[in-house]
């Protein structure tokens, strides 16, 4: 239970400059997958035109990369021991300019498909590679705040993303997303080429093959699960035979795991409870801060009767201060424990969406972005520091593997936080046109608002058993530490 219990102390030596700019040069190849997956959201149109495939073809685009990242991460224990991190990071440089520039010069929908692949793989080496450098890199009384410098870093994505992408569809065109992309990653790499150095020694490990394709095979079916989920009326046999393939490669892959010396990932860590429960918490916060993006967007452009750009400013605000409330709620991890730090943001962030329940049928633009602000905030609270206390609570040889469960679980949420309010909203567009329509999308956002504050009950459940574990620890140890009483009779 360290990372619930643990009060770090103040007076620590500082973070190196160098150690500050590998984590900048990371987090920035980070950013760019974020900024390039939520700007290709509004470009989505565009590309549907460009290339003439449907909507359901078109998300694709969003969801091949998010495939690619979960496959990676889940080897990421395997590269981290196998590749040195300065070869990990010119890895995912060189990865990411050759997908941005496939998927800029894309002659056809099948070739932007690879491109987006190969920038997922390249962002499935920065995501942990990111994380990999402040647990290796940085003194342990100081992690709730660079991990929340580093969620600083990539949570800007989904806050510039969506007016980065209305501005270059408007003023110049969909492909530009991915070419001036490339410059980002080009600063990444001057930064990072002088600060990253190896940080830990590298094992000739052996990669599994079995391993590999039912990771493959569980993340790919999960994945067209997600995507087929909203159509399971016209075809249930696929979207049902996809969840069973996917749930029969997952229970292969851990009886694969238990008879291997060295797994890719090491399951032990599901028997930590405090660690099973704050990875629910944190799937369910990925899931809710996704989903409201995702609502509030139609509900802006389709209720209120508002360009893209106008919904992108809306929840610019909300989306930019939630990324920097991310380092300062980290410093309150590192001088208060976990137990006082993650309810708050936990509680806040189910306090907004009763708020957009309540507000739900007459929500104007204002409103929406002030609801929308409180809410962020604590998503910002929660989201860093429950992957921060999550991994404290496990062994050092078990970090890697925490990470790579937490950066996999944040890929699907990202799927789930689109397809749970996507498939409830369509339900009740369906068949309707004009005032029918604008009145079903908003009963839809109400009830995915529903369903999505069910699920933060559920987080909160989840954390108030970590606590509750936590103080009955306490307590046990401090009748054992208790001096017993003596006989002093005669």
């Amino acid at each position: 239970m360290m990372g619930v219990t643990k009060m770090r102390s103040i007076k620590q030596p500082a973070v190196p400059v160098s150690v500050w700019l590998a984590v900048l040069a990371t987090g920035l190849l980070s950013l760019i997958g974020t900024t390039v997956h939520t700007a290709l959201n509004i470009a989505l149109p565009k590309i549907m035109g460009a290339f003439s495939v449907t909507t359901d073809v078109a998300q694709w685009v969003i969801s091949s990369y998010s495939l690619a990242v979960a496959i990676v991460v889940c080897l990421s224990p395997f590269f981290m021991k196998r590749f040195s991190t300065r070869h990990l990071f010119v890895t995912a440089v060189s990865l990411f300019l050759i997908g941005l520039f496939i998927s800029g010069w894309a002659p056809n929908f099948i070739i932007l498909l690879v491109g987006r692949m190969v920038q997922g793989a390249a962002g499935g080496l920065a995501i942990p590679l990111m994380y990999n450098t402040i647990i290796k890199t940085v003194p342990e009384s100081k992690w709730g705040v660079m991990m929340g410098v580093g969620t600083l870093i990539a949570t800007l994505g989904p806050a510039i993303g969506p007016v980065f992408g209305s501005l270059m569809v408007q003023l110049l065109n969909w492909r530009w997303i991915f070419f001036l992309s490339a410059i980002v990653v080009v600063v990444a790499f001057l930064l990072g080429i002088r600060t990253i150095h190896p940080i830990q020694k590298t094992t000739d490990v052996h990669l599994d093959g079995w391993s590999v394709i039912l990771i493959a095979v569980m993340l790919a079916s999960a994945t067209f699960w997600l995507a087929s989920v909203k159509n399971s009326a016209i075809s249930p046999w696929l979207t049902w035979g996809c969840l069973g393939l996917s749930g029969l490669a997952t229970w292969g892959f851990v009886h694969r795991s238990k008879e291997l010396t060295h797994p890719i990932i090491n399951l032990a860590i599901f028997k930590v409870a405090s660690f099973r429960r704050q990875l629910v918490a944190f799937f369910i916060s990925q899931v809710a801060a996704v989903a409201v993006g995702f609502i509030l967007s139609n509900y802006v452009q389709i209720v209120n009767r508002q360009t893209p750009i106008v919904a992108a400013w809306v929840v610019f605000p909300g989306a930019l201060f939630s990324a920097l409330v991310a380092p300062v709620s980290g410093r309150w991890l590192d001088r208060l424990g976990a137990q006082k730090v993650l309810p708050v943001g936990t509680v806040i962030y189910t306090l907004g969406l009763l708020a957009f329940i309540i507000s739900g049928q007459f929500m104007g633009a204002f409103l929406i972005s002030m609801i929308y602000f409180g809410y962020m905030f604590g998503i910002g609270v929660s989201t860093s520091n429950l992957m921060t206390s999550g991994d404290d609570d496990l062994a050092s040889g078990e970090r890697e593997s925490g990470n790579a469960v937490f950066d996999t679980a944040e890929q699907f949420a990202g799927a789930a936080g689109t397809t749970i309010p996507a498939s409830v909203i369509a339900g009740f567009q369906a068949g309707k046109r004009g005032i029918a329509y604008v009145s079903g999308t908003k009963v839809g956002a109400i009830c995915a608002f529903i369903i999505l504050f069910g699920m933060a009950l559920v987080a909160n459940i989840a954390l108030y058993l970590v606590f509750r574990d936590y103080e009955r620890e306490q307590k046990v140890q401090s009748q054992m530490t208790e001096p017993k009483g003596t006989d002093n009779n005669g």
